[in-house]
């Protein structure tokens, strides 16, 4: 009788637990991708005030692309272009003559398959 007292406290305390701590991952993971989105945001404009152009894609923030004149060094570190919190790719276009001179978001929690509410993009203020 004890040991099913055990066993149902302990279920309890998971059905209670886990939840939570879920949230709080979800939480983390959305604070890691809008540090990541302000960071590759600053690399933008640096790339953008050095060559007076913003970069095709990311990748132009690592390696000088070819024919652009003031690059002056990697703005991004690493080889690989960041992932959000998530571990998806960011999305990023350049959008002249628009509101915001580029495009930078994440798709959020539920990737590129997801709702477009659930984004996270470098222009909110969330």
């Amino acid at each position: 009788m004890e040991l099913l007292i055990y066993i149902v406290a302990v279920g309890v305390l998971a059905a209670i637990t886990i939840p939570a701590l879920m949230g709080y991952l979800k939480r983390s993971k959305i604070s890691a991708t809008k540090t990541t989105l302000a960071n590759v945001k600053q690399a933008i404009t640096t790339y953008y005030m050095d060559t007076n152009k913003y970069p095709n894609d990311l990748e132009d923030l690592m390696k000088k692309p070819e024919n652009v004149k003031g690059w002056l060094e990697p703005y991004l570190e690493g080889e690989d272009v960041p992932e959000d919190g998530f571990k998806n790719p960011l999305f990023y276009r350049p959008t002249p003559g628009a509101k915001h001179p580029f495009e930078l978001y994440s798709y959020g929690v539920d990737g590129p398959e997801g709702d477009e509410n659930g984004y996270i993009n470098v222009w909110d203020s969330k």
